[in-house]
């Protein structure tokens, strides 16, 4: 999961699981098999975040190993970028400046670090001291410094925030330590808990069932399941406590997804992914190393083990999983293990990958989302799937955008936030417990 995030560090939107994830503070540019080592030998034929500003998302199903599974469970979506925020002159009330959506749930940072949460919360990843599902968005308790969110999980959910100081904090489900924290334990927790050892996080990546951190130097710890090696060849089993990733300096964003893989940006613009590799989601096609034909990414994202980046002339490419048609390639139902691009796709600024469902914000502020559409997450009814983006009707002056396991929501440029899909825990933040296939505005 991302999700996101989008590239608001990375493009020229303003946001980008998920969803992705850059402190305010910091600039984002700081510098087919399972396998450990990166990039693995494309599998052949499928959860954030990824970089700073955006959404980012990744969005699955269920824990690591197995097939691709069913693309309208789990999944997460967005990360989300550095906060950025306040306004000069006078007193403002605090807006949202960001969005990340989960499987079940999502969340938005406001301009004055703190956030606010809503859907579903069985495992404590609203934030709210309880386990009640919520309709509309109610506050993470204890979070005032918070530059960065991300929203993540399998089939349970689970939220992390970087904070301005470099910390991290992280609450929900935490079956495989993917709280970074409670290591004595492996309790959920319903209220925000440190990661241990972070102190200059620049980004999160919130997967399915792992979280990561870009620090301040460029390098990459993570933490959690370690099914697939999705932690890094550094770490030979699931770690509670963050773990250098064993890949060195350079990194720009990081992404993790919702079955076991994990995705990095590096300077200028080539991508390294590790873990889990069945559906081509590495992107190295039958060998190992980076993400193939890819120099000139600015964001990366990842979802139900399929991957996607957005490039520096506005195009988005996406490999791995592809049952429903969540490439974009005209192509549904045929994984590819190497890049494809998404069709008709030209002015992108902001990207983000969810359960089985792919979005992006085009450079006029419309949304475009492709894949499996079970909940109508795409934008629009009475369609299965997509395998080439469709336009979400409404949407004209969007920022951001962020992909769930199967909803998506949307931050728009006069600072609202609008969700569309599945919404029977609440997800759609409407104060209804219901679906919508059209965008509904968040209720803060």
């Amino acid at each position: 999961m991302t999700y996101r995030f989008r590239s608001l560090m990375h493009t020229t939107s303003a946001f980008t699981l998920t969803a992705m994830v850059c402190l305010a503070s910091a600039a984002c540019d700081d510098s087919g098999d399972d396998t450990a080592t990166p990039s693995a030998g494309g599998g052949t034929s499928h959860g954030g975040a990824t970089s700073t500003g955006g959404t980012g998302g990744a969005g699955g199903t269920t824990s690591g190993g197995g097939s691709g599974g069913d693309p309208g469970s789990g999944g997460m979506g967005g990360a989300t970028s550095a906060g950025g925020g306040g306004a000069g002159g006078g007193t403002t009330a605090p807006r949202p400046i960001d969005v990340t959506a989960g499987p079940e749930h999502s969340c938005a940072l406001f301009s004055d670090g703190t956030a606010q949460c809503w859907g579903s919360n069985g495992n404590g990843e609203l934030g709210t001291g309880d386990e009640m599902d919520r309709a509309v968005p109610v506050p993470v308790m204890g979070l005032t410094t918070a530059a960065a969110l991300s929203a993540g999980g399998a089939s349970h959910g689970h939220t992390c925030a970087a904070l301005a100081d470099g910390t991290a904090r992280c609450w929900g489900a935490n079956l495989f330590m993917q709280l970074g924290g409670n290591c004595m334990t492996g309790d959920d927790a319903n209220t925000p808990v440190a990661v241990e050892g972070i102190s200059s996080a620049s980004q999160l990546a919130s997967g399915g069932l792992h979280g990561c951190a870009r620090l301040t130097d460029g390098s990459i710890q993570c933490w959690g399941q370690n099914s697939a090696g999705q932690l890094g060849p550094a770490s030979p089993s699931e770690s509670c406590i963050p773990v250098d990733s064993g890949f060195g300096f350079g990194f720009t964003a990081i992404a993790a997804g919702v079955l076991g893989h994990t995705c990095g940006l590096r300077s200028p613009g080539t991508i390294r992914c590790w873990g889990l590799g069945h559906a081509g989601q590495l992107g190295s096609g039958k060998g190992t190393g980076d993400v193939t034909g890819i120099n000139s990414a600015t964001n990366v994202v990842t979802g139900n083990s399929f991957s996607c980046a957005l490039l520096a002339d506005g195009t988005v490419r996406c490999w791995g999983y592809n049952n429903s048609g969540q490439l974009g390639d005209e192509d549904g139902g045929v994984d590819k293990d190497e890049p494809q691009t998404v069709f008709a796709l030209t002015d992108a600024v902001d990207v983000t990958a969810g359960g089985a469902h792919a979005c992006a914000v085009n450079a006029g502020g419309t949304v475009q989302c492709w894949g499996f559409n079970g909940n109508s997450q795409l934008g629009l009814p009475g369609l299965d799937e997509s395998d080439v983006p469709i336009v979400v009707a409404g949407i004209n002056n969007a920022v951001a955008v962020a992909a769930g396991g199967q909803h998506t929501c949307a931050l728009l440029a006069d600072d609202s936030v609008v969700c569309w899909g599945r919404g029977t825990s609440g997800q759609l933040g409407d104060g209804l417990s219901t679906s919508s296939p059209t965008p509904v505005t968040v209720a803060f």
